[in-house]
């Protein structure tokens, strides 16, 4: 089976407990491709590698998805 964004939210779940599928796929998507193309990663698998390798990369990551409301 190919390494996909289903994939990829299965990794996050199990990393964050932030479960992917209650925001919207499109712009989720769309967030976490600019995110990918800034810091270089080409596929969501590189991607969630580097996520669960480096803790502050990871805490950045849930910090930019997440929507904070005060």
């Amino acid at each position: 089976m190919a390494y996909d964004y289903d994939s990829f939210k299965e990794d996050i779940l199990s990393m964050t407990d932030i479960n992917l599928d209650f925001y919207k796929e499109k712009q989720m998507k769309r967030r976490i491709n600019t995110r990918m193309e800034r810091y270089g990663f080409h596929s969501y698998q590189a991607y969630a590698h580097a996520l669960a390798a480096d803790d502050r990369q990871l805490k950045s990551f849930v910090d930019y998805i997440t929507i904070n409301v005060t």
